[in-house]
């Protein structure tokens, strides 16, 4: 039996928000592409966890999941939203791998012996790579994908 007010009517249902779909839509699709990006230059960079690919493989989850978003916002379908809705449930686990990875790599990165990129190489006699500004390169990029991914962690939860 469907619940009724006093007037007699159906209870108001929450509606879906278009424009908060799209927007969040949007948002995670721009964060995608920065940790792409970003994770893609950790890996000619060699940080300490780039072998994972980590960023990049969250950012093709959030990817898919923005693009469910901006799609559900034009074609407001049952099964879109509900495509929407397990894709973020996913992103929310993705994203706590790539929290994981980006906060390891940041405690190995002191210990890291990758070269580096193409003129970078590493000196077993005093324990260091030769490569102007590599160190703080690969500190900055694990710094700023675990950054995109406590941010991605907001937007999926939202």
């Amino acid at each position: 039996m469907d619940p009724t007010n006093e007037s007699g009517s159906r209870s108001n249902q929450k509606k879906y928000v278009v424009g908060g779909a799209r927007g969040l839509g949007g948002s995670q699709i721009f964060f995608a592409s920065l940790l792409v990006t970003f994770g893609i230059v950790e890996i000619v960079i060699q940080t300490a966890e780039f072998f994972v690919a980590a960023p990049i493989w969250t950012g093709l989850v959030y990817l898919v999941t923005g693009i469910l978003g901006v799609v559900s916002s034009h074609r407001n379908t049952k099964c879109l939203v509900i495509s929407l809705l397990v894709m973020s449930c996913l992103s929310v686990l993705m994203t706590f791998a790539g929290i994981a990875t980006a906060a390891s790599a940041l405690g190995k990165e002191h210990w890291n012996e990758f070269p580096g990129s193409v003129g970078c190489y590493y000196d077993y006699t005093i324990h260091d790579n030769h490569c102007p500004g590599l160190q703080h390169a690969r500190f900055t990029f694990d710094a700023a994908n675990l950054l995109f991914a406590m941010v991605e962690l907001g937007l999926s939860i939202a």
